[in-house]
């Protein structure tokens, strides 16, 4: 074989090998549901979405747009999260149906019931009934703060081993508004209240915002296990738990972080709104929002084929609010 032959048969090599692990590296994504197939393929837009915030016990509304004249079932998920990180999408009630009109829009008013099978708070996802997997840029809908009876807990900044006779500011998010709650330990077969006397509860005003719920690490405990319960005023069977040791000064812990919701519908190829809307502003601006879209997509388009000049700037630091500090 010739040397040129040599460096072309090394170059097709290097070639395959490039292309092989440019293939090998590309995300894996989960095929979209048939009802986002027909609700959005080749839409002006696809959207569901429903108020700032939900909770359990009422029935809220969601809109719908996408293709005209299409039937389909929403269904809202509570959002399962470990290290701030999406585990599962548990539905929550029942799916409701819904048709869209000839402009390609359809309200419909999905009821989530008031149950322990619901599991704790934090975030809901919005979105059609028969989504699968976890790779919500291929799902229409959007991600909504979620307040159920039992919040979930972000700590109290002490690992299990606690300061005996210390009063603890245990942080929890996405209670039901106003929701107040006592914190219980367990001694022997006996639970005994350790609310914090004399100090007012702070409820949320929304599942959004972090509720303090101040408790006292009692004295006279043995220096081993005991379980800690938190109680809910409004339905006691309803509670979250952890364990405590008792010690003179503690171990300091950092609290859990807050989730972040993953992007919604961000790989359906079409415009999307992802936020939390009010319905009845979705409805008024539906015109409005359909043009914008289309003038944010294109300067977005034409923004993207310039090419780059310097380093690209990152996000700004998030405004520090009660709603996104657990420290």
């Amino acid at each position: 074989m010739s040397r040129t032959s040599k460096i072309g048969a090394a170059a097709v090599s290097f070639l395959a090998l490039s292309i092989g692990a440019v293939a090998g590296a590309a995300p894996a994504y989960a095929e979209q549901s048939a009802q986002t197939t027909s609700l959005c393929s080749g839409a002006k837009v696809c959207s569901l979405t429903t108020d700032r915030w939900l909770r359990e016990g009422t029935t809220p509304r969601v809109v719908v747009r996408g293709n005209p004249n299409i039937r389909g079932t929403v269904r809202i998920f509570r959002a399962a999260t470990s290290d701030n990180k999406l585990i599962r999408l548990e539905p929550i009630g029942k799916a409701t149906n819904f048709y869209t009109d000839a402009h390609g829009a359809a309200q419909v008013y999905v009821p989530l019931p008031s149950s322990a099978k619901i599991g704790e708070g934090g975030w809901a996802l919005v979105s059609v009934s028969d989504i699968q997997g976890l790779d919500t840029t291929r799902m229409p809908g959007q991600f909504v703060p979620f307040g159920s009876l039992v919040p979930h807990l972000l700590g109290d900044g002490y690992s299990e081993r606690k300061p005996a006779g210390e009063t603890l500011d245990m942080q929890a998010i996405g209670a039901v508004p106003g929701e107040t709650y006592r914190v219980q330990v367990k001694q022997g077969d006996t639970w005994h209240d350790a609310t914090a006397i004399g100090e007012a509860p702070e409820a949320a005003a929304n599942p959004s915002q972090i509720s303090h719920i101040r408790w006292t690490v009692p004295r006279g405990l043995t220096g081993t296990e005991h379980d800690v319960r938190l109680q809910s005023l409004t339905d006691p069977q309803r509670t979250a738990s952890w364990t405590l040791v008792p010690t003179v000064d503690g171990v300091k812990a950092a609290r859990s972080p807050l989730f972040t919701p993953p992007p919604v519908g961000t790989n359906l190829g079409v415009p999307t709104t992802d936020r939390g809307d009010h319905p009845e502003g979705v409805v008024k601006a539906a015109t409005g929002t359909l043009f914008g879209v289309g003038v944010i997509s294109a300067l977005v388009l034409t923004a993207t084929s310039r090419p780059k000049r310097g380093k690209g700037s990152g996000r700004g630091p998030k405004e520090a609010t009660d709603e996104v500090s657990a420290s």
